[in-house]
């Protein structure tokens, strides 16, 4: 069994020799998030599992202009956050354990309240797991919902697979504070640990949101470490290129994915648990974009699944996926909604080259979709994600898919064409087979 296990870093290991992506991973014995019991589970303490009903403190100190020169925000104090707030100048924003910020940002004179950590200033919000960071919705517990604020944005000075290797973060005007990537993939931004982001993901129209924790360009000298985003109305965290490594990540009751990747990211992720509402989805949620449907794993090379470098390349490892069919799909169908707006625990796309390996993907309509479409672009030469997952650039292994609909474990509409097959993977289903997936119609157990 253990060797089974370590199958998806020994396949990994095989065709990225010496990289670092690997090297940062650490080895387990098990697939999913967690350790098996009784080895305690590590969002214990600090994650928080009804951030509506929870009492935080009033406000009393106003923050409306932009951080230019080094501060700190202290516990003792209950910050309101109103408007865009950007760090920026090279300052550092450091924010001591245990303190609160809330924010109101979908009011008629506030239309986006969001912390933009701009390329050059840090962030050091470092909690512990006894006095997380908390930034939240400015309403009274038992009145949040999705949305009513943005939520925490930090853009660095990384690699992006943007033309001219820089771009500006989606939902606001362009603008030199909102202007991510670069050519060095060590930046550092700062740190995140114990940090929770509830109740943000400002839409200001389709395919232009802002999500929980929205990462531009971010580079690995950046920590990102035990962080949760509860109840985000677009993604809960999305990648936009960059090398950050990051890990005990928390994607609660969002509303659209909860791991998005697109433009060229290259770090890891380990150790994630995403728990879905069967109540919450993009498309029909009041206040959503209705751009998409609501996934486990999104991913893109770019939108229009081009062949620029550096590629989405990201490895997710010991990832646990609980979506909203809850083991019972006929109970909880939402009349129909449930398998016409959730979709996919993973869907790749667009010529990414993401890898997926020893995680538990559980309750959506559909498993794996590995999909070719993309919008082509003239003078651009484009790639079919097919043909990545047939040389090894992407990889989908030793992951268990469980709990989707019957016969859906490789979504029905993945294709496999002619230009990708192989002796070996003549199909999307000879693929999964041979990179030691398993399935299971039932969850429980798992």
């Amino acid at each position: 069994m253990m060797k089974k296990i370590f199958l998806g870093l020994v396949l990994l290991l095989a065709v990225m020799s010496g990289n670092a992506q690997v090297q940062s991973l650490k080895a387990v014995n098990y697939r999913g998030a967690f350790a098996p019991a009784p080895t305690a589970m590590w969002t214990d303490g600090w994650a928080n599992w009804d951030p509506n009903n929870t009492v935080y403190g009033t406000p009393n100190v106003t923050i409306s202009d932009s951080i230019r020169t080094n501060t700190t925000w202290t516990k003792n104090n209950v910050y309101q956050l109103q408007g865009l707030i950007y760090v920026t100048n090279n300052a550092t924003l450091t924010i001591e354990p245990g303190t609160v910020i809330r924010a109101i940002g979908d009011t008629s004179s506030i239309k986006n309240t969001s912390l933009v950590v701009t390329r050059g200033a840090k962030l050091y919000a470092v909690g512990t797991a006894t006095e997380p960071i908390v930034f939240t919705s400015g309403y009274p517990a038992g009145s949040r919902e999705p949305g009513q604020w943005g939520g925490i944005i930090i853009l660095g000075k990384a690699p992006i697979n943007v033309s001219g290797g820089q771009n500006y973060i989606e939902g606001i005007a362009q603008s030199a504070v909102t202007a991510y990537g670069g050519t060095d993939a060590n930046d550092n931004s700062g740190t995140l640990k114990y940090v929770r982001c509830e109740f943000g993901g400002f839409i200001f129209q389709p395919n232009k949101e802002i999500n929980g924790f929205t990462f531009g360009g971010v580079g690995r000298g950046t920590t990102i470490d035990y962080v949760q985003s509860s109840f985000a109305n677009d993604d809960a965290f999305e990648w936009f290129g960059g090398t950050v490594n990051c890990s005990h990540l928390v994607s609660y009751r969002g509303v659209d994915d909860e791991f998005d990747t697109d433009n060229g990211f290259s770090g890891t992720v380990q150790f994630c648990l995403g728990v879905r509402d069967p109540n919450l989805y993009d498309a029909t949620y009041a206040a959503a974009s209705g751009a998409s449907t609501s996934e486990g794993f999104e991913s893109d090379n770019d939108a229009n699944g081009t062949n620029r470098s550096p590629f989405t390349s990201a490895i997710f490892s010991n990832v646990t996926l609980v979506g909203p069919l809850r083991g019972n799909p006929s109970a909880n169908n939402n009349s129909g909604k449930l398998t016409s707006e959730f979709k996919r625990c993973a869907r790749i796309r667009r010529n990414s080259r993401l890898k997926i390996v020893n995680s538990v993907l559980m309750d959506y309509p559909s498993g794996l979709f590995i999909d070719n479409n993309f919008t082509a672009v003239s003078g651009e030469t484009n790639g079919l994600t097919t043909d990545a997952a047939k040389n090894g650039t992407m990889i989908f292994a030793n992951n268990l898919i469980a709990g989707t609909l019957t016969g859906r474990t490789i979504d029905w509409g993945t294709p496999w064409p002619a230009s990708s097959q192989t002796a070996d993977y003549p199909s999307v289903y000879a693929y999964f087979a041979k990179n030691n997936n398993d399935s299971s119609a039932s969850t429980s157990g798992i």
